[in-house]
């Protein structure tokens, strides 16, 4: 679950769930991302260090449809000698399956850095959309230094974002999108991520617009719990 902190400190949100017998498995900004018994939900809301205990927000991929490097007129720039050399450009996706491989054949550097956030799910089977983003850009800009940093949840993205920052990463990609539910219904769907105040990083994400059975698959049968000022916790279906 994602438990939202109250305040500006994760601290007190952070001692709430492990009072309660969870697991605290990433943090960023004001979530906590967190493993908790269903019977420890309620207390954890009810807890004054915390504002809202959520599902994580739910990744979908985004569909790629490449156009070639002809047809983007990247040869012109390429043949002229601008590759991206020494331009540090990162990959945003949940999975990277068969990457490896992908460098084997020369569709990826055989010089790249994986950063995984998505505990240890970088090659399991359904990530291939990843990679195939990797190798579009790749061969865009067969010059640039590559990153494929692995994702699942909005607190792992921010991680992801933060790591970016810190190394340098002057280009991100992600065509992936996170829907959150709150209040038992999908209130936010789409590509909006953390933004990256004072770097000088270029961010593209892919945009879509969510059709309303996207919505309904994503106000899935979860048990949401919050806590209300008033004090009551509310389980919504």
């Amino acid at each position: 679950v994602i438990v939202e902190a109250a305040g500006g400190s994760t601290a007190g949100a952070k001692a709430a769930v492990q009072a309660n017998g969870g697991t605290v498995e990433a943090e960023y900004a004001n979530l906590v991302q967190a493993l908790l018994a269903p019977s420890s939900l309620e207390a954890v809301a009810n807890d004054p260090h915390v504002t809202y205990v959520r599902t994580p927000a739910i990744g979908t991929r985004h569909a790629v449809h490449g156009e070639g490097v002809a047809a983007s007129g990247a040869n012109a720039w390429q043949s002229a000698g601008i590759t991206g050399t020494g331009v540090k450009v990162g990959v945003i996706d949940f999975g990277f399956t068969g990457y490896q491989a992908r460098q084997a054949s020369g569709d990826l550097p055989a010089a790249l850095t994986v950063v995984d956030y998505c505990n240890g799910q970088v090659t399991t089977a359904g990530g291939e959309h990843g990679t195939a983003v990797a190798e579009i850009v790749y061969e865009m800009a067969p010059g640039i230094q590559l990153y494929l940093l692995c994702v699942d949840t909005e607190v792992q993205l921010g991680q992801a974002k933060d790591y970016a920052k810190a190394n340098g990463i002057k280009i991100l990609s992600s065509s992936i999108g996170i829907c959150s539910i709150r209040q038992g219904r999908a209130f936010r769907c789409g590509s909006g991520w953390p933004a990256l105040p004072t770097v000088q990083t270029l961010w593209t994400s892919h945009f879509v617009r969510f059709a309303q059975s996207s919505l309904a698959q994503c106000a899935s049968s979860r048990l949401l719990v919050t806590r209300h000022p008033a004090g009551l916790s509310r389980y919504v279906r």
